[in-house]
């Protein structure tokens, strides 16, 4: 891919694919309504063609990290990925309560964030 990218004069930037499908499940899959592969690519795109260097957590889910004792602030300044994993983990455990998983996580998004 790289070699034919160079012979199409296409710059190609390596980024690294940690927690790409979980933001993107949890971040923009709600919000724009796409598949968890399409959501995976744009976290992708984001790290590669904006140079954005970390994905913040959306504030409804901040909010409810925090209320459950899940939020820790100085993991979440010393890399974004370490509190994507432990919202994965508190999701899935709430989830599987539930009788649900994280694939389940947009039918039950709004009720489990509002309360």
């Amino acid at each position: 891919m790289e070699r034919e990218a160079k012979r199409e004069g296409v710059e190609v930037r390596r980024v690294h694919p940690a927690y790409t499908s979980v933001i993107g499940r949890l971040k923009y899959q709600p919000q724009y309504g796409i598949s968890v592969h399409e959501s995976a690519a744009l976290v992708i795109a984001r790290r590669g063609g904006l140079k954005i260097r970390r994905e913040n957590v959306p504030k409804p889910m901040k909010d409810w990290l925090v209320a459950k004792r899940a939020f820790n602030e100085t993991a979440y300044r010393k890399t974004d990925w370490s509190i994507w994993n432990q919202a994965k983990k508190l999701i899935e455990k709430t989830l599987q309560g539930k009788g649900g998983s994280l694939v389940s996580w947009l039918d039950q998004r709004k009720e489990l964030l509002q309360g």
